[in-house]
């Protein structure tokens, strides 16, 4: 595959980062292996989107005036 662009980059860099790239590329590698391990034995963390939620409900004795608005027949 032919770039054209490619011969605008420039053949000697000074980049220091880049003597790193195989320690980071390993350090990098293990995080995915372990990211994989930790999605295999502990699952998802579905959280409560997912798993459902609380749901309360509240009775009470009170016939005030907003319980008779609420029965009556709009």
């Amino acid at each position: 595959m032919h770039w054209p662009l490619i011969k605008n980059l420039p053949h000697v860099t000074n980049f220091r980062f880049t003597k790193l790239a195989p320690y980071l590329a390993v350090v990098s590698i293990i995080f995915v292996v372990a990211s994989g391990v930790s999605l295999f034995t502990r699952g998802l963390n579905l959280g409560t989107d997912f798993a459902g939620g609380t749901m309360m409900e509240i009775q009470n004795s009170w016939s005030g005036p907003h319980r008779r608005a609420a029965q009556q027949p709009r």
